[in-house]
């Protein structure tokens, strides 16, 4: 993984979806879709692809969130991809390459903190030649549960080869 390169010349910014409730984006999903704004304000070649499906309590998909507010604040739809069947991080990656044809690309990823070392480990996994991360911040009182439960994930990914 060649992080400076996807850093300096990032082809696709890759906003990895999470739950929301009912139409409404989640207090994380914000966060992580304002570091994507933040960094697309200053790369404007940069495409975004947000990737994420539609779960249990879910009326739209995660991508659809997403993309309303990327629009809402400014970035053109013709600079927004969309990937909407996703339901977990290697499929967030596995799919958006099927639809995009990433791995050669200059990826950035942005996820929350605690998610980005399973997330890189997993594009590379899959592929992924240039990848590099940008997080969005956790919120301090939620961190612990997301640290354990990311934690589990990393074992869970480990034990099936995912990364």
């Amino acid at each position: 993984m060649n992080g400076r390169a996807a850093l300096n010349d990032t082809d696709y910014v890759i906003v990895l979806g999470c739950q929301i409730d009912g139409i409404n984006a989640s207090a994380p999903l914000i966060r992580r879709v304002n570091t994507a704004i933040e960094y697309l304000n200053k790369h404007q070649n940069a495409k975004v692809i947000v990737t994420g499906g539609q779960g249990p309590g879910e009326d739209i998909t995660e991508a659809q969130a997403m993309k309303k507010l990327l629009r809402n604040n400014g970035i053109n739809e013709d600079k927004i991809l969309t990937e909407e069947r996703a339901s977990n991080t290697m499929e967030n990656f596995l799919f958006s390459d099927e639809l995009y044809d990433l791995k050669e690309k200059n990826i950035l990823i942005v996820t929350t903190d605690y998610h980005m070392f399973r997330s890189l480990c997993a594009a590379k996994k899959l592929g992924y030649q240039n990848v590099s991360g940008l997080s969005s911040k956790s919120q301090l009182t939620v961190l612990p549960v997301y640290l354990l439960r990311e934690y589990v994930g990393i074992i869970y990914y480990l034990i099936l080869g995912r990364i």
